[in-house]
């Protein structure tokens, strides 16, 4: 990955860990005293766990909002998940570890999930000013009829041009899961298994807590007699690495000594323990 790329990511981490630190540090003053950070600090190193600086070190502060446990209340579930995965982003960078090709995108997008609330709750339909955000003209619009088009183009069994017009919406919308998820169906209904299953892994990472998207997955990589690779993959892919680890040791025991397999079981077993920082 080119160094602007990682750039961005860091600079998407930075923006939520700032916007996120004054709620962070209110919340623990309530929770544990004035002296909050030593408190915290000393629990995690008793537990095992590399304490971060403080609050201007960001991926503590990221690490805070997804795993402590005084935060559940001040931080959804839904922000502690995007820190959680902006925080294994960074953790990748400082152990020069690969990030994936869509991370600085999704990483902007993370961010801007845990900016968009960090100053206290749900906004409300109006901004600080009073009034209420311009939606951007078309965007549902242009969903619906692309969605609308492949629909039609599949029931016709022009699988080839559904698949054309879905490939252009991923390139205009990289973060769109519905875009991946007609690529995918595209791709399969033209017999092409493997470029199926390479645009899943995408489709996990965006959606790793659809039903629908495993489904899928599971189905496909069943039919192609490779259900074991497929699954670590796409649970690497969602950074469920523990369920990825053990994954990863079923496919090597149907397949010992794997170079792929065992690549891939170290890679989560070292990730798995990097939820903090390091």
């Amino acid at each position: 990955m080119h160094e602007h790329e990682t750039q961005r990511v860091q600079s998407a981490i930075a923006r939520a860990a700032e916007a996120a630190a004054p709620s962070v540090e209110h919340a623990l003053k309530r929770a544990y005293g004035p002296a909050w950070l030593e408190q915290v600090k000393a629990r995690l190193v008793a537990e095992g766990r590399s304490a971060g600086r403080g609050l201007h070190d960001h991926r503590f502060v990221l690490a805070l909002v997804a795993y402590e446990p005084a935060l559940a209340r001040v931080f959804d579930e839904g922000q502690r998940e995007a820190a959680r995965k902006l925080n294994g982003m960074g953790n990748a960078i400082v152990h020069n570890e690969s990030l994936r090709a869509g991370d600085p995108s999704r990483s902007e997008q993370l961010a801007q999930r845990l900016i968009g609330r960090a100053a206290g709750g749900r906004r409300s339909a109006q901004d600080a000013t009073g009034t209420t955000p311009r939606r951007v003209p078309g965007d549902a619009e242009q969903r619906t009829d692309r969605s609308r088009a492949i629909r039609a183009l599949m029931k016709e069994e022009r699988y080839e041009e559904a698949l054309a017009v879905a490939e252009r919406w991923t390139v205009l919308a990289p973060g769109n899961p519905t875009a991946w998820s007609w690529k995918i169906e595209a791709l399969y209904r033209l017999e092409r298994h493997e470029e199926a299953l390479g645009a899943a892994e995408r489709w996990v990472a965006l959606e790793p807590d659809d039903p629908e998207v495993w489904r899928a997955v599971v189905g496909y990589s069943r039919e192609l007699g490779r259900y074991e690779e497929t699954l670590t993959r796409c649970l690497d892919s969602a950074e469920r690495y523990e369920e990825a680890l053990a994954a990863a040791e079923r496919w090597l025991a149907l397949e010992p000594g794997d170079p792929e397999a065992l690549e891939l079981k170290a890679r989560c077993e070292q990730r798995a323990r990097r939820r903090w920082p390091i």
